[in-house]
Formats: structure tokens, sequence, C-alpha cells
């Protein structure tokens, strides 16, 4: 399978594209830096809204917390998109390695045309978002009221994906770094506990970093003792079964 150029450099990326191809409602990819979630995740959504605009999906909604790495820089001066664009840079990073230019009138409000979005996490509550692909980025940084408000938007065929790594949750009180407070963890263990709920999601769990054989040596030394054990548990039931493997 090929979306926009990308297609699958190892057996996990092929698994997280079939998931994201399928009509599931939710779709959780996890893993280290540099395993393609973002990548995967934006060319599928792309290649369904610009290239099969009778599809079910109108539009790609990106969307995560605005949670600043480091030191906070505080107040971000400028109006709404100037305060949004540093946090979808990442994704934006990605158009390069898709056959993708970005068409002006697919960003601007109040046209027809428009099949992309970045909104902040904050503006979501209220809305009912049907025929969407939308993704949730870093959602290791979520609480559980804040996922619970995310996933209860998705409207008639939506689909809502959402990318996370938990050895970089950024919270400073370290609540987030608990599993019984983690929005995601706790969202995603209950799906595989209650009976009925595979019915509604797929998880992968994306091992194989393939940004740089230096990004993947950092991340193996320095991933074990950052994560919870419980949150390396619930991410190995996603390893693809054929070549269960630890990134670690």
């Amino acid at each position: 399978m090929e979306f926009q150029g990308v297609s699958a450099r190892n057996q996990g990326q092929d698994a997280a594209l079939k998931i994201l191809n399928n009509h599931k409602p939710y779709t959780f990819l996890t893993g280290p830096a540099g395993t393609g979630k973002t990548l995967l995740t934006g060319a599928v959504g792309l290649e369904k809204v610009v290239n099969h605009p009778k599809d079910r999906f109108k539009k790609v909604i990106y969307t995560r917390l605005q949670v600043q790495t480091g030191a906070n820089l505080g107040y971000i001066p400028g109006d709404f998109a100037g305060k949004t664009d540093p946090f979808v840079e990442p994704f934006k990073d990605n158009f390069q390695e898709m056959e993708y230019t970005l068409p002006l009138d697919h960003l601007q409000s109040g046209t027809k045309n428009k099949k992309l979005e970045f909104v902040p996490i904050q503006t979501m509550r209220g809305r009912t978002i049907p025929n969407a692909f939308i993704i949730i980025d870093e959602a290791q940084n979520l609480d559980m009221d804040t996922i619970t408000t995310l996933a209860t938007r998705l409207g008639q065929e939506s689909k809502m994906i959402f990318l996370s790594n938990f050895a970089q949750i950024d919270d400073e009180t370290h609540h987030l770094k608990d599993p019984t407070n983690n929005g995601l963890y706790q969202m995603l263990s209950r799906l595989y506990s209650n009976q009925g709920g595979h019915k509604y999601f797929d998880h992968v769990h994306l091992t194989d970093i393939e940004r740089s054989d230096a990004a993947a040596f950092i991340e193996k030394i320095m991933r074990t003792d950052r994560v919870h054990p419980t949150f390396l548990k619930l991410e190995d039931r996603g390893i693809p079964t054929i070549s269960k493997k630890s990134v670690v």
C-alpha cells in the first residue's frame, strides 16, 4: 500500500497502514520517536481526503495539546494561527516526505475546498465532527477528562487516531506519568478489557525507528527507565504478532 508516496518500511508500519485504512472508529499508534506514527497517519488522511473526495472523509483535522517541551516560553504573541502554528510544525514537516503540495485554499477558512484544519484541543469541546479523519498527536499528554471529551466528539463516518509515545510525557508534576491518571492509558486499557471493545478500535505499537541510527540509539539507551512498566505492557499488546520484539 502507498499513500501520498509513503509506503511501509517494516512490518509494524505495514500493520499501521492497514488499521489506518479500515473502518473502525478509533485507532491507536504507540511507539518511540522516529517510528513514523505522524508521517503514516498524515499520509493516509491526506490521500483519502485529497485523492478520494467521494469517500466518507471530507477533511483532515490535526490537533494536539499545546504543551511546550522543557522550560515554558510563556505567552506566544500573534493571532489564532500564530499561536497554533508552532505546535503543528511536526505535522507540516512530513509534507516534504509525501507527494503532496498544500494548496492555499485547502487551509483557508470559509472555503468549500478546506480539507485540512489545525485546531487547538481547547477548541474541540462541544463539537460534533462527522466525515473527518481526526489526528490527536502527543496523546500521552492527555488527562482522563480531556481524552474523554475528545473521543466523544466523534460523529458519523469519522475516524479518530491517537498518536503517542509514553516515554515523552510532558508533565512537570509527573501526574500523567502515573497510569492511574493518564488518559490515554486508561482509555486504551479499558477498550482492551471491556467485552465488545475490539469492534471499536485497533492498536499497533511501532518499534523500528526509521529516523536515523543515532536517534534509534538514544531512544534505546534512554527509554526504559523513563517509562512506567505498566505503560510498556500496554504498548506490547499492540506489537504485530508475527515478530514480537522490543525497542530495548
